[in-house]
């Protein structure tokens, strides 16, 4: 096969695409087209400035025996999905990502803080610096000339043959320094960059892999620590840079913030502020008895925040680093008990706290997140009894936390419950310090400024403050110190729906909706609801809600969350325009879909049977 490879500007490939100089054989075509999200992605990696991957023409040269002359076509091989986004964008058909639409708590906050100047842009909007630079921007083609198709199939076949590549080596790949940061610090087996932190001995790594039986494949001894380590670290900056807590750890959180997340500097604070954390945790007094039991992912992600909430607090009794980890084995092996007397119904505060949380289509969500950490902070503090700089006047910024954790990041004010960043709040004694009142999280509430400066207010309130933090501070149940079962071991069982059809008049066979993920059970569920019975399902579904919120075609307005700004997670219910918030436990989620199904149609309760196995 003859071939060569040049390099032209993106211009004179757009243009002899959109002129069909350029033609397409279906033969080399696959599956779905790019959905905008996609689109976008690849025009503002171009605006970056960064390399595009090869497109591959066949050339064919046909004789015309009437004319005595040479016809010659170019049919596109490898690259139509690029070249569609491209000349789309150029022909003004969608607009760039702005911070508005960002998809993730996360990420909102750091688009709306750093957004590029092209955000929202359609082409025509683009500055002329930007443009110029867009079509000019160079691309790598090679041109094949060759009469036999078979070798032409060969190629494409091989193009697109090879292992697929899993989420987190797809990152590996993005261009940026947050790249190289978590390769570097995480691992990658013989990258040279790849300088793993003394923290992460700590920590048991999954080997990645794909396929099943004699077809599995071995990927990569570290990909899933560096997701583990990139969503820790998206979380560290996150909360450097805005006054967000914790954020959604899910893929398409993490995969944001790798596009926006491009320059990284070694001496940036946040950088130098976690390495300096991972290194406190993986020297504290007594680690090797962790470094003997290795932690899973969850458990190694919260043990490093709550060493830095621990630090932040500047503690005059420092001897809290000594005792930590003994009372943090203590807690995981009290988390162990809790799940396994789970089991025969017995439900401890470490389970519905912690462990009922660690695992499910929620554990990776912020509020998930925000309330696993609250929980084992009030706990370690307990454990510890650290004294703080000034016990007998200030709160220390430990205490403040689980203050604002136990609010839900609101003021404490009945008729106010505002969200409230944690710095702008006042901690208020109920019973006041100059009556007697003692600093303890029993006697402390935080409330706005505004709030705040209305003494006469507090003081009428104390006992509403009183009888609100009595439930929030309740005593967790004594649990035997013992390590005998993992908690990270122990799998939940998960909702299965089964719906007749038959009797319902509505199809041939009973389907029955139990997927791995319980999001998906329910999505595919309100999916196969609302294609059966059209807009009285939407009714049913708008009208009462089958998890936390109904379903709802404006997420980011129905699903916000007060204390973080931006939407709750949620997944779009295919085909219907309308999505379903997945915020909420196993438990809330079993609750509210048989309350929901109460409120159905008798004909259509009688058939819907909802069990957890």
């Amino acid at each position: 096969m003859k071939s060569d490879i040049d390099t032209i500007e993106l211009s004179e490939l757009a243009q002899s695409y959109i002129d069909k100089n350029l033609s397409v054989n279906a033969e080399y075509q696959r599956g779905a087209s790019w959905n905008v999200k996609q689109q976008r992605a690849l025009i503002d990696s171009i605006l970056k400035g960064f390399i595009l991957p090869i497109f591959y023409v066949h050339v064919v040269k046909r004789p015309n025996t009437f004319t005595r002359s040479e016809t010659v076509t170019a049919y596109l091989v490898d690259g139509q999905q690029r070249l569609n986004a491209i000349t789309e964008f150029m022909r003004g058909r969608f607009s760039l990502a702005d911070a508005a639409s960002a998809g993730s708590s996360a990420i909102s906050a750091y688009e709306k803080k750093n957004p590029p100047r092209w955000a929202g842009q359609r082409f025509d909007e683009l500055s002329e610096e930007d443009r110029t630079r867009f079509l000019k921007h160079p691309l790598s083609v090679v041109r094949m000339e060759e009469q036999k198709p078979n070798e032409v199939r060969d190629l494409f076949i091989r193009l697109q043959s090879g292992t697929p590549l899993n989420p987190q080596e797809k990152r590996d790949a993005w261009p940026g320094d947050f790249t190289v940061f978590v390769i570097k610090h995480a691992g990658k087996d013989k990258h040279p960059a790849s300088n793993p932190h003394p923290f992460f001995d700590l920590v048991k790594h999954a080997v990645a892999r794909t396929g099943e039986g004699e077809e599995s494949v071995y990927l990569d001894n570290r990909a899933n620590t560096r997701k583990f380590f990139a969503g820790l670290a998206m979380t560290y900056i996150v909360r450097q840079e805005s006054e967000l807590d914790f954020v959604d750890l899910k893929a398409t959180t993490i995969d944001s913030f790798y596009q926006h997340k491009t320059d990284l500097p070694n001496d940036d604070t946040a950088v130098v502020r976690l390495l300096k954390l991972l290194s406190e945790v993986a020297s504290l007094p007594e680690i090797q008895r962790i470094q003997g039991n290795k932690l899973r992912f969850q458990w190694a992600f919260h043990l490093v925040f709550l060493v830095d909430s621990l630090s932040a607090a500047g503690y005059v009794d420092a001897t809290w680093r000594s005792k930590l980890v003994d009372a943090f084995e203590g807690f995981r092996a009290a988390c162990a008990v809790a799940a396994k007397e789970s089991k025969a119904g017995q439900r401890s505060r470490h389970y519905t706290e912690f462990v009922q949380l660690l695992s499910g289509s929620g554990s990776d969500t912020a509020d998930n997140i925000r309330r696993r950490h609250r929980f084992l902070l009030l706990e370690i503090i307990d454990a510890l009894k650290p004294r703080a700089r000034d016990p007998q006047r200030i709160f220390g910024p430990v205490e403040r936390e689980i203050l604002w954790y136990r609010q839900g990041g609101k003021c404490a004010h009945p008729e106010c419950q505002q969200p409230t960043a944690l710095a702008e709040m006042h901690a208020h004694h109920i019973e006041e310090h100059s009556q007697g009142g003692v600093t303890t999280l029993q006697n402390g509430v935080l409330v706005c400024r505004s709030c705040h400066q209305n003494r006469a207010d507090m003081q009428s309130l104390e006992v509403f403050f009183r009888n609100k933090v009595t439930d929030d501070l309740a005593p967790s149940p004594a649990q035997p110190q013992t390590t005998e079962v993992e908690i990270d071991d122990i799998q939940p069982k998960k909702l299965r729906i089964a719906v007749d059809w038959p009797k319902l008049g509505k199809g041939d066979t009973v389907q029955v909706f139990h997927e791995a993920m319980e999001t998906n059970t329910l999505v595919k569920f309100c999916g196969a609801l609302i294609d059966a019975y059209g807009p009285n399902a939407i009714k049913w579904l708008t009208e009462t809600p089958i998890t936390r919120y109904a379903i709802s075609k404006e997420p980011l307005v129905t699903f916000k969350n007060p204390v973080s700004g931006g939407a709750y997670s949620h997944r779009a219910i295919e085909k219907t325009g309308y999505y379903l918030c997945t915020i909420s436990s196993q438990e809330e989620k079993l609750k509210k879909l048989l309350s929901w199904i109460d409120t159905t149609p008798p004909e259509v309760r009688a058939h819907v049977r909802v069990t957890v196995e």
